[in-house]
């Protein structure tokens, strides 16, 4: 008896772990490329998320899901897309 309740709890607590995981998922695939960052040599990059760092870095999440780090005095401006 104590065996199959251990095995329901499991179960329930993979469902829910699994469910949850899908979820977060769906939210990040689901962002929209709603940042512009102009760097100082006239790039331009659409992104999702701009993160800086106290340590004068920040990290750039580009449109295709990957991540790239840059100073962040190389940063000229981030400002919205306008669509």
């Amino acid at each position: 008896m104590i065996r199959k309740s251990i095995g329901i709890i499991l179960l329930i607590i993979l469902t829910s772990v699994t469910f949850g995981f899908f979820v977060y998922l769906s939210f990040q695939y689901d962002k929209v490329c709603d940042e512009l960052v102009i760097l100082n040599d006239g790039s331009q990059i659409e992104a999702t998320q701009v993160l800086s760092y106290e340590s004068g870095m920040s990290t750039i999440k580009m449109c295709n899901g990957q991540w790239m780090d840059t100073p962040t005095v190389n940063i000229k401006m981030v400002k919205p897309i306008e669509k």
